[in-house]
């Protein structure tokens, strides 16, 4: 199809490109030969009289005009999915779809992978890439790089759909052979302890910001800092280390590792996690599917 001469075709490869700086790795992303794309191209460049991207090492870097098409394109191309996802019926049996949804680590465990044998022996056709939140984790909620993103309510986008899918708290996680851990510890006396910190997305101070004070003051001032919950055990395990984490991820490590879970003095708010989608693929039947695939898994 063409509009003002221009193949919009062209404007899926010229968004590989980008995405990948590459025309291999466009060609892969787009399962196209490399000549396929080379061409697309060609054909862009003349249309827009521009190089777009010139060769440097390895890397095609964008010129001054492709950085200024690049928002552009994927609104187009993020309106137009919209639009035809919320056109297509959706039939589980028979889908062939790929769903991204961005999560951290722990909401994997807890939320996705008790799902999963129940969106497959529905839906046995379609495909997830579960892709980590980024800092400006609203972006790709935004641009529709994520189909949908769990994240804790404080962290929600404004505007956009929101489900609400499970209340958690915070605990302490150990070695199960500590024998100084109990219930009810403060933070002062959790403070003797070397603290591990799993500070997912944001800065090690906003990563706080939807946990308890004392859970926020503990994650600033911990020893060692990862960037996924999952490395954790192997840090704490056998030693007098400990982890501040969510209790439904702590129940699950204490499953499948020598980890056990203690109650803190403070309380606080429930951590609220939610799922959203992005506001003009709200009416995606695919995407209402899966939302409720999800929340009905935490509701058993």
């Amino acid at each position: 199809m063409r509009f003002m001469g221009l193949d919009l075709n062209l404007l899926v490869a010229f968004r590989a490109i980008m995405d990948t700086r590459s025309v291999t790795g466009a060609a892969q992303q787009l399962h196209l030969t490399q000549p396929a794309v080379s061409n697309a191209l060609q054909r862009l460049r003349q249309y827009f009289d521009d190089d777009l991207f010139v060769p440097s090492g390895n890397r095609m870097l964008p010129t001054p005009l492709a950085d200024r098409l690049a928002g552009p394109v994927k609104a187009i191309l993020a309106d137009s999915t919209a639009m035809l996802a919320t056109a297509r019926p959706f039939d589980p049996p028979t889908a062939d779809r790929l769903f991204v949804i961005a999560a951290p680590d722990d909401v994997t465990e807890v939320v996705i992978a008790p799902a999963l044998n129940r969106i497959f022996d529905a839906a046995p056709g379609i495909r997830l890439d579960i892709v980590p939140l980024t800092a400006d984790h609203s972006t790709p909620l935004n641009s529709g790089d994520v189909d949908m993103h769990i994240v804790p309510r404080a962290f929600s986008v404004p505007n956009q759909p929101t489900i609400s899918l499970y209340d958690d708290d915070y605990v302490v996680l150990g070695d199960r052979d500590n024998p100084a851990l109990r219930h009810g510890m403060t933070g002062a006396e959790l403070r003797r302890f070397h603290i591990v910190g799993a500070l997912i997305v944001a800065p090690r101070r906003m990563t706080g910001a939807h946990a308890p004070q004392m859970v926020a003051r503990l994650l600033d001032e911990a020893s060692v800092t990862v960037k996924n919950f999952s490395q954790l055990p192997a840090l704490i395990a056998g030693s007098e280390r400990l982890a501040v984490v969510p209790r439904r991820h702590a129940e699950v490590m204490c499953r499948h590792y020598p980890l056990s879970a203690y109650d803190m003095a403070e309380k606080g708010p429930p951590l609220e996690m939610v799922l959203q989608l992005e506001r003009k693929r709200e009416n995606d039947a695919g995407l209402q599917w899966l939302a409720e695939e999800l929340v009905a898994t935490m509701r058993r």
